[in-house]
């Protein structure tokens, strides 16, 4: 199991890319700006998030983007009137921060996979399907005793598919095998305005882990929401309202104001 130690050593390199405007930061949604809820669309967004993100943009001078697996509709519509660069379905599309499509053109679900995974559904009262056109989720939430029974028939759905099967909190959700979030980040780190930049990602799935990885790799800072040890995270930051607080301390951030602890606890392998 890993120990957990403080780490307000790393407070000053924060301080100081961000004087010189090096930081680009990378969200996730969903156990990371906002609770889970039981449905999507049931979602309580926090009375100040978009104001913290629109903060948070124009101090980073634009290099901020939502990283998510839902589509980029249902994030715009989550932030507006905010515009903010977006990557939707697992990078499968992208926005700029004026709100402008860059990419969508991926094929859509075939039809017979939406229908057996709806008849799988209506067996299992509490579970829901999630339709993205060119991914599909099966929500079981509210009914978590069917995950092995839901695991095996997606896997037989998508046999001899170009579709990969990524596992999320209480989701199963059908993608193109070229799609994750690691490749998301990527996209934007190699445009304007966060080329050049040292990345921060805060996620909280197994799916976010496309997004540590790839953030490592870069010599970023890779945080995850909760505390667990099966993570290629190199910091934990407890929960959501967490995640404001620190976005919210970043902000303030500056050579002359600290920031005065940043919540955050680093992850030590014992």
């Amino acid at each position: 199991m890993p120990a957990l130690l403080n780490i307000n050593h790393i407070e000053s390199q924060i301080v100081k890319l961000l004087s010189q405007k090096k930081i680009a930061i990378f969200l996730d949604i969903d156990g990371t700006l906002i609770p889970h809820a039981d449905h999507p669309n049931n979602i309580m967004i926090p009375k100040n998030l978009r104001f913290i993100l629109y903060n948070l943009r124009n101090k980073l001078n634009g290099a901020l983007a939502l990283i998510s697996g839902r589509m980029v509709k249902d994030i715009q519509n989550i932030i507006r009137p905010l515009k903010l660069s977006a990557s939707g379905i697992h990078g499968l599309e992208y926005t700029n921060n004026l709100g402008e499509y860059l990419i969508n053109n991926t094929e859509p679900i075939p039809l017979d996979i939406y229908e057996k995974l709806y008849k799988f559904s209506k067996n299992h009262p509490g579970s829901m399907i999630e339709e993205k056109n060119v991914s599909v989720a099966l929500h079981y939430r509210n009914v978590p005793e069917i995950e092995k029974k839901a695991i095996s028939i997606v896997n037989h759905l998508i046999r001899g598919s170009n579709l990969k099967l990524l596992k999320g909190k209480k989701v199963l959700e059908l993608v193109p095998k070229n799609s994750n979030k690691g490749k998301a980040i990527n996209f934007f780190m190699n445009k304007h305005p966060f080329l050049h930049k040292i990345p921060i990602y805060i996620g909280d799935d197994v799916t976010d882990e496309y997004g540590f990885e790839l953030v490592n790799n870069l010599g970023g800072y890779s945080i995850k929401v909760g505390y667990e040890s099966n993570t290629l995270a190199n910091f934990f930051i407890k929960d959501t309202i967490s995640v404001l607080k620190f976005l919210n301390l970043v902000y303030f951030c500056s050579k002359k104001i600290r920031c005065k602890s940043l919540i955050l606890q680093n992850k030590i392998r014992g």
